[in-house]
């Protein structure tokens, strides 16, 4: 049987989703992960062909969504947005306390029971809020 399929997008491939992957990798190597930026003139670029590879598609934040929905409105159906605002270096602590509240708090429902996401909306994304309000 196969490893699902994660793919973590975020603006440059250079810190969000780069630790999400690395993270993954490292606590549960039970999925195929992979990352990707969105950004023109960045060498590690999302395409149609590692969107149609990922079983599970993870944006960092609403503008990632709108950018995908506009060059690949196919594969909405299969995207979320996580809601990590792009202020954390690569692999910092911080960055890793939320990918382990995420997963433990949505991820889990996304990929077992069909659950979904909601988008950030605000100026602070909805994950960091949860995470400092406590829920």
């Amino acid at each position: 049987m196969r490893k699902m399929r994660l793919l973590f997008i975020c603006s440059a491939n250079l810190n969000r989703s780069p630790t999400f992957q690395k993270w993954f990798e490292e606590q549960h190597p039970e999925f195929d992960v992979k990352s990707s930026g969105c950004w023109h003139g960045y060498p590690d670029r999302v395409d149609a062909e590692l969107l149609q590879w990922a079983d599970w598609i993870f944006v960092m934040d609403i503008s990632h969504k709108k950018h995908l929905h506009r060059m690949y409105p196919e594969c909405m159906g299969k995207l979320r947005v996580v809601g990590v605002s792009d202020q954390y270096d690569w692999n910092a602590r911080e960055l890793l306390d939320l990918i382990a509240y995420w997963y433990e708090q949505d991820f889990k429902e996304i990929t077992g029971d069909g659950k979904h996401l909601p988008d950030c909306s605000g100026t602070m994304c909805w994950c960091e809020a949860r995470l400092k309000d406590g829920s």
